[in-house]
C-alpha cells in the first residue's frame, strides 16, 4: 500500500500468505517468494504472520501489527540455485506449476516404505492452490 500522506514509503503486511523482502544497498523488493526478485538480490527477509514492513529510499523496517514494535529481522542469504526456479520455457510460473503438477504429485507420492505400510497412506489431495483451478479451467475449455 502507498499512502498519499507518505508517498515515498511502501507498506506491506503478512497474514497467512507468504511475504518476503528482497534487500540490496540500492533497493528493496517485495514478493510472495524469492523468484520475484532473485535476479536482483540473494538477500531476503521473511516476514512472519502478524508483521508488516515499511520500505523507503533509505531501507526497510519490520514491525509487529498488533504492537507496532520494531522487529530485529536479519537478511538471509539465498544459497539455492535460482536456475531451479526458472520458468523452463513456460510463459509464466503459474503455467509451469500447472503443467508440472502430475510429475510433482508422482514424486511426492514416492515415499519410503516402513515394513509393509506406506508412511502416508491413504493419500487424498485436499488443496492444490491456484494451479489446481487453472487445470480445472483449462479442462473446461478443451
Amino acid at each position: 500500500m502507498i499512502s498519499s500522506h507518505e508517498p515515498k514509503r511502501l507498506f506491506c503486511a503478512r497474514e497467512k500468505s507468504p511475504l518476503i523482502l528482497g534487500i540490496t544497498p540500492e533497493a528493496s523488493f517485495v514478493g510472495s517468494d524469492v523468484n520475484a526478485f532473485s535476479a536482483y538480490t540473494r538477500k531476503a527477509i521473511v516476514l512472519d504472520n502478524g508483521e508488516y514492513a515499511v520500505l523507503s529510499l533509505t531501507g526497510s523496517r519490520v514491525r509487529g501489527i498488533a504492537d507496532g514494535k520494531l522487529r530485529d529481522k536479519r537478511a538471509t542469504e539465498i544459497d539455492w540455485d535460482v536456475g531451479s526456479a526458472e520458468k523452463a520455457g513456460y510463459r509464466h510460473f503459474m503455467a509451469k506449476e500447472i503443467w508440472e503438477q502430475p510429475e510433482v504429485i508422482k514424486r511426492a507420492m514416492e515415499v519410503p516404505w516402513r515394513g509393509d505400510n506406506l508412511l502416508c497412506r491413504p493419500f487424498w489431495p485436499v488443496s492444490l492452490g491456484n494451479p489446481c483451478w487453472g487445470v480445472c479451467a483449462s479442462a473446461q475449455f478443451r
